[in-house]
Protein backbone atom coordinates (compact mmCIF):
# COMPACT_ATOMS: atom_id res chain seq x y z
CA UNK A 1 0.00 0.00 0.00
CA UNK A 2 2.61 2.49 0.66
CA UNK A 3 4.31 2.21 -2.80
CA UNK A 4 0.62 2.48 -4.54
CA UNK A 5 0.25 5.74 -1.72
CA UNK A 6 4.03 6.91 -2.73
CA UNK A 7 3.19 6.55 -6.45
CA UNK A 8 -0.16 8.01 -6.41
CA UNK A 9 1.19 11.44 -4.65
CA UNK A 10 4.37 11.85 -6.16
CA UNK A 11 4.72 9.99 -9.79
CA UNK A 12 1.15 9.39 -10.67
CA UNK A 13 2.24 7.73 -14.31
CA UNK A 14 3.64 4.95 -12.54
CA UNK A 15 0.18 4.18 -11.17
CA UNK A 16 -0.46 2.10 -14.01
CA UNK A 17 1.77 -0.70 -12.83
CA UNK A 18 -0.65 -1.39 -10.13
CA UNK A 19 -3.68 -2.22 -12.33
CA UNK A 20 -3.44 -6.07 -11.65
CA UNK A 21 -3.62 -5.43 -7.99
CA UNK A 22 -6.77 -7.71 -6.07
CA UNK A 23 -9.75 -6.65 -5.57
CA UNK A 24 -9.41 -7.59 -2.37
CA UNK A 25 -6.10 -4.86 -2.15
CA UNK A 26 -8.80 -2.12 -3.55
CA UNK A 27 -11.26 -2.47 -1.11
CA UNK A 28 -8.62 -2.16 2.30
CA UNK A 29 -7.01 0.92 -0.19
CA UNK A 30 -10.49 2.43 -0.19
CA UNK A 31 -10.80 1.72 3.56
CA UNK A 32 -7.37 3.05 4.40
CA UNK A 33 -8.24 5.97 2.50
CA UNK A 34 -11.68 6.57 4.58
CA UNK A 35 -9.95 6.47 7.58
CA UNK A 36 -7.55 8.90 6.60
CA UNK A 37 -10.12 11.68 5.73
CA UNK A 38 -11.61 10.16 9.25
CA UNK A 39 -8.66 11.77 11.39
CA UNK A 40 -10.61 14.49 11.98
CA UNK A 41 -13.24 12.83 14.19
CA UNK A 42 -10.64 10.71 16.03
CA UNK A 43 -8.65 13.87 16.73
CA UNK A 44 -11.59 15.90 18.42
CA UNK A 45 -13.33 13.14 20.19
CA UNK A 46 -10.06 11.48 21.86
CA UNK A 47 -8.73 14.74 22.94
CA UNK A 48 -11.84 16.50 23.54
CA UNK A 49 -11.86 17.56 27.65
CA UNK A 50 -14.52 20.17 27.94
CA UNK A 51 -16.86 17.54 29.48
CA UNK A 52 -19.30 18.44 32.08
CA UNK A 53 -18.52 16.02 35.09
CA UNK A 54 -22.26 15.49 35.54
CA UNK A 55 -22.85 13.62 38.52
CA UNK A 56 -24.99 13.27 41.80
CA UNK A 57 -22.32 15.61 43.54
CA UNK A 58 -22.48 18.34 40.62
CA UNK A 59 -25.70 18.73 39.76
CA UNK A 60 -27.51 17.69 43.21
CA UNK A 61 -29.53 15.01 40.64
CA UNK A 62 -29.93 11.73 41.44
CA UNK A 63 -31.67 8.74 39.65
CA UNK A 64 -34.73 7.30 41.76
CA UNK A 65 -37.95 5.08 40.32
CA UNK A 66 -39.47 7.94 39.16
CA UNK A 67 -37.12 9.18 37.11
CA UNK A 68 -34.53 12.32 37.28
CA UNK A 69 -34.82 13.74 40.84
CA UNK A 70 -33.30 16.93 42.14
CA UNK A 71 -32.60 18.93 44.96
CA UNK A 72 -34.92 22.29 45.38
CA UNK A 73 -31.73 24.10 45.12
CA UNK A 74 -30.40 23.00 41.78
CA UNK A 75 -30.96 25.65 38.39
CA UNK A 76 -32.91 23.71 36.00
CA UNK A 77 -31.66 26.01 33.63
CA UNK A 78 -27.85 25.32 34.52
CA UNK A 79 -25.64 23.76 31.14
CA UNK A 80 -23.67 21.67 31.17
CA UNK A 81 -21.37 20.14 28.15
CA UNK A 82 -21.09 16.99 26.43
CA UNK A 83 -19.23 17.22 23.24
CA UNK A 84 -20.54 20.32 22.59
CA UNK A 85 -24.00 19.20 22.88
CA UNK A 86 -25.61 21.47 25.93
CA UNK A 87 -27.03 19.30 28.64
CA UNK A 88 -30.00 20.19 30.98
CA UNK A 89 -31.59 18.82 33.89
CA UNK A 90 -35.05 19.49 34.05
CA UNK A 91 -37.43 19.41 37.09
CA UNK A 92 -41.35 18.72 36.13
CA UNK A 93 -42.34 22.31 35.95
CA UNK A 94 -39.34 23.45 33.21
CA UNK A 95 -40.01 23.56 29.54
CA UNK A 96 -37.62 24.37 26.32
CA UNK A 97 -39.35 27.03 25.96
CA UNK A 98 -38.50 28.61 29.16
CA UNK A 99 -34.59 28.71 27.69
CA UNK A 100 -33.49 32.31 27.01
CA UNK A 101 -32.04 30.80 23.37
CA UNK A 102 -31.87 27.24 22.51
CA UNK A 103 -28.60 25.98 21.35
CA UNK A 104 -27.65 24.17 18.55
CA UNK A 105 -27.65 20.76 19.60
CA UNK A 106 -29.34 20.08 22.95
CA UNK A 107 -30.23 16.89 25.56
CA UNK A 108 -32.40 17.62 28.29
CA UNK A 109 -33.50 15.15 30.96
CA UNK A 110 -36.70 15.37 32.48
CA UNK A 111 -38.28 12.43 34.46
CA UNK A 112 -37.63 9.34 32.42
CA UNK A 113 -36.53 10.37 29.52
CA UNK A 114 -33.75 12.24 27.85
CA UNK A 115 -34.41 14.31 24.84
CA UNK A 116 -32.42 14.98 21.68
CA UNK A 117 -33.02 18.05 20.62
CA UNK A 118 -31.30 20.32 16.96
CA UNK A 119 -32.36 24.40 17.08
CA UNK A 120 -34.89 24.08 19.10
CA UNK A 121 -36.49 21.01 17.53
CA UNK A 122 -37.05 17.58 19.23
CA UNK A 123 -35.12 14.45 17.34
CA UNK A 124 -35.87 11.77 19.27
CA UNK A 125 -35.72 10.42 22.56
CA UNK A 126 -34.43 7.39 25.31
CA UNK A 127 -35.66 6.23 28.09
CA UNK A 128 -33.92 7.06 31.47
CA UNK A 129 -32.31 3.12 32.94
CA UNK A 130 -34.09 4.04 36.60
CA UNK A 131 -31.73 1.47 37.74
CA UNK A 132 -28.71 2.90 37.15
CA UNK A 133 -26.94 5.76 38.98
CA UNK A 134 -27.21 9.94 37.31
CA UNK A 135 -23.14 9.50 37.32
CA UNK A 136 -23.45 5.89 35.25
CA UNK A 137 -26.32 7.08 33.12
CA UNK A 138 -24.35 10.03 31.73
CA UNK A 139 -21.09 7.91 31.19
CA UNK A 140 -23.17 5.67 29.06
CA UNK A 141 -24.23 8.31 27.57
CA UNK A 142 -21.27 10.36 26.55
CA UNK A 143 -19.46 6.83 25.00
CA UNK A 144 -22.19 6.48 22.89
CA UNK A 145 -22.33 9.49 21.18
CA UNK A 146 -18.44 9.54 21.00
CA UNK A 147 -19.11 6.23 19.22
CA UNK A 148 -22.15 7.49 17.02
CA UNK A 149 -20.21 10.39 16.10
CA UNK A 150 -17.29 8.85 14.90
CA UNK A 151 -19.45 6.37 12.91
CA UNK A 152 -21.30 8.56 11.33
CA UNK A 153 -18.26 11.10 10.99
CA UNK A 154 -16.65 7.56 8.59
CA UNK A 155 -19.89 6.75 6.53
CA UNK A 156 -20.16 10.46 5.62
CA UNK A 157 -16.40 10.36 4.23
CA UNK A 158 -16.53 7.70 2.73
CA UNK A 159 -19.71 7.84 0.74
CA UNK A 160 -17.78 11.64 -0.06
CA UNK A 161 -14.64 9.61 -1.27
CA UNK A 162 -16.89 7.02 -3.26
CA UNK A 163 -19.10 9.91 -4.81
CA UNK A 164 -15.11 11.74 -6.08
CA UNK A 165 -14.15 8.11 -7.42
CA UNK A 166 -17.05 7.34 -9.20
CA UNK A 167 -16.96 11.03 -10.52
CA UNK A 168 -14.30 10.62 -11.58
CA UNK A 169 -14.57 7.48 -13.63
CA UNK A 170 -16.34 9.16 -16.26
CA UNK A 171 -13.86 10.70 -18.26
CA UNK A 172 -12.74 7.40 -18.47
CA UNK A 173 -15.79 5.31 -19.86
CA UNK A 174 -15.14 6.06 -24.04
CA UNK A 175 -11.88 3.74 -22.75
CA UNK A 176 -14.74 0.92 -21.29
CA UNK A 177 -14.37 -1.42 -24.94
CA UNK A 178 -10.96 -1.33 -24.73
CA UNK A 179 -10.42 -1.20 -20.86
CA UNK A 180 -12.41 -3.24 -18.01
CA UNK A 181 -14.69 -0.80 -15.47
CA UNK A 182 -13.46 -2.67 -12.92
CA UNK A 183 -9.81 -1.41 -13.75
CA UNK A 184 -10.37 1.87 -14.76
CA UNK A 185 -12.61 2.02 -10.98
CA UNK A 186 -9.21 -0.10 -9.37
CA UNK A 187 -6.97 3.10 -11.54
CA UNK A 188 -8.91 5.90 -10.04
CA UNK A 189 -9.29 4.45 -6.47
CA UNK A 190 -5.07 4.75 -6.53
CA UNK A 191 -5.40 8.25 -8.04
CA UNK A 192 -7.82 9.43 -5.36
CA UNK A 193 -4.91 9.42 -2.72
CA UNK A 194 -4.30 12.55 -2.71
CA UNK A 195 -7.80 13.90 -2.48
CA UNK A 196 -8.32 11.90 0.44
CA UNK A 197 -5.61 13.81 1.96
CA UNK A 198 -6.46 17.13 1.22
CA UNK A 199 -10.12 16.16 2.69
CA UNK A 200 -7.72 15.20 5.60
CA UNK A 201 -6.01 18.25 6.30
CA UNK A 202 -9.42 20.45 5.32
CA UNK A 203 -11.36 19.20 7.86
CA UNK A 204 -8.24 19.19 10.54
CA UNK A 205 -7.34 22.96 9.76
CA UNK A 206 -10.85 24.27 8.52
CA UNK A 207 -8.84 25.33 5.38
CA UNK A 208 -11.52 28.07 3.89
CA UNK A 209 -13.22 26.93 0.87
CA UNK A 210 -11.92 29.12 -1.92
CA UNK A 211 -8.09 27.94 -1.06
CA UNK A 212 -9.75 24.60 -1.12
CA UNK A 213 -11.27 24.18 -4.34
CA UNK A 214 -7.91 25.52 -5.66
CA UNK A 215 -5.88 23.12 -3.66
CA UNK A 216 -8.61 20.50 -5.56
CA UNK A 217 -7.08 21.00 -9.21
CA UNK A 218 -3.80 20.54 -7.72
CA UNK A 219 -5.12 17.38 -5.77
CA UNK A 220 -6.66 16.44 -9.50
CA UNK A 221 -3.47 16.44 -11.11
CA UNK A 222 -2.89 12.78 -9.90
CA UNK A 223 -5.95 11.27 -11.97
CA UNK A 224 -5.43 13.45 -14.79
CA UNK A 225 -2.08 12.81 -15.22
CA UNK A 226 -2.97 8.82 -14.89
CA UNK A 227 -5.81 9.42 -17.41
CA UNK A 228 -3.40 11.23 -19.77
CA UNK A 229 -1.24 8.41 -18.99
CA UNK A 230 -3.90 5.92 -19.89
CA UNK A 231 -4.96 7.03 -22.77
CA UNK A 232 -1.90 7.57 -24.36
CA UNK A 233 -0.77 3.67 -23.72
CA UNK A 234 -4.08 2.54 -25.33
CA UNK A 235 -3.48 4.61 -27.93
CA UNK A 236 -0.18 3.40 -28.59
CA UNK A 237 -1.42 -0.08 -28.30
CA UNK A 238 -4.34 0.37 -31.42
CA UNK A 239 -2.23 1.83 -33.28
CA UNK A 240 0.61 -1.02 -32.94
CA UNK A 241 -2.12 -3.64 -33.26
CA UNK A 242 -3.46 -1.66 -36.56
CA UNK A 243 0.26 -1.88 -37.75
CA UNK A 244 0.60 -4.96 -37.40
CA UNK A 245 -3.37 -5.97 -39.29
CA UNK A 246 -1.94 -3.75 -41.84
CA UNK A 247 1.10 -5.31 -42.82
CA UNK A 248 -0.68 -8.87 -42.44
CA UNK A 249 -3.29 -7.95 -44.75
CA UNK A 250 -0.38 -6.51 -47.23
CA UNK A 251 1.39 -9.86 -47.60
CA UNK A 252 -2.07 -11.49 -48.09
CA UNK A 253 -2.97 -8.62 -50.48
CA UNK A 254 0.52 -7.34 -52.28
CA UNK A 255 -0.42 -4.44 -54.33
CA UNK A 256 -3.73 -3.54 -52.85
CA UNK A 257 -3.10 0.14 -51.68
CA UNK A 258 -6.99 0.57 -50.18
CA UNK A 259 -5.94 0.59 -46.51
CA UNK A 260 -8.02 1.22 -43.60
CA UNK A 261 -8.23 4.52 -41.87
CA UNK A 262 -6.47 4.54 -38.64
Amino acid sequence: MYNVMKDSLFEPKKILKHRNKSGGFVFLYIVLLILIMSVDAFVFYGGYDQNSVINESTTGCVIDESGLSCADDHDPLTEYNIYGFSVYLFDDETEVSDLQAAPGMMLVMKGETLTFYLDGGEMYHIAVDTQMTLSGFFASVTTGMMIASIVVSVLSKAIILMFVILISTLPFLRLKQYIRYRKIFKLVVFASTPIAFLFTFYYLLNIPDLLFFILMFVAYRSIYVMQKELYYRTMMHLQKQQQEEDEDSGEEDEGNDDWPEL
